[in-house]
């Protein structure tokens, strides 16, 4: 493991044409969202919004956003009962980098998940233990999505009734819940056959 570590570690360091696209591929991109920030702030659309909250409402909403990694990160962290909590910090990289593929790839879910798995083995984590404990991770997430959802419904059915008009915004959405538990239940089935091979 630490031979295989040691060898990605040292491929990194190397400079090569993949690493070359990703750079030019990023100056691209930062340069096109430039371009259409610029453009679309002719008459000072976008920095009015930001400057409305200021530097520091800027700051505190980043700070906000970097905070929230440390209960994820941890949060994935206690699913992998086989590394200890210094390596905690690796799992709370992961779970940004999962985050950041997830906004910005094609595919966006198994992209992120891939790679917040590669950010875990690169620091140090089995890759076994990396991405099945990513895999629990994110089935949890689900299921608290859920439960979130569920509790938005109910919030909704008591404040606005479940008749009338009502039933067309609702039925819909309690649909949706549907399905995601169906994937949510195929999801763990899955995971508890392959435990049991």
């Amino acid at each position: 493991s630490s031979d295989l570590l040691m060898s990605e570690t040292e491929i990194l360091r190397r400079p090569s044409k993949a690493k070359t696209t990703a750079l030019v591929a990023a100056a691209i991109g930062l340069t096109i969202a430039l371009g259409v920030i610029t453009y679309n702030n002719l008459r000072g659309q976008v920095f009015a919004q930001v400057l409305q909250i200021g530097w520091p409402g800027f700051c505190a909403v980043i700070a906000a956003q970097v905070v929230l990694f440390v209960p994820l990160g941890l949060a994935w962290w206690v699913v992998d009962p086989h590394e200890a909590f210094a390596k905690s910090p690796v799992f709370m990289w992961g779970r940004i980098a999962r985050e950041a593929a997830s906004d910005v790839l094609p595919f966006s879910q198994v992209g992120g998940l891939v790679i917040s798995a590669r950010c875990a083995v690169l620091g140090g984590v089995s890759a076994a233990s990396a991405f099945g404990s990513n895999i629990v991770d994110v089935t949890m997430e689900m299921v608290a999505q859920i439960i979130y959802t569920l509790i938005g419904i109910g919030l909704l059915v008591v404040h606005l009734g479940f008749g009338g008009a009502n039933s067309k915004l609702l039925m819909p959405i309690v649909g949706s819940v549907g399905e995601g538990l169906l994937i949510v239940v195929s999801f763990i089935a899955t995971q508890r056959k392959g435990l049991s091979k």
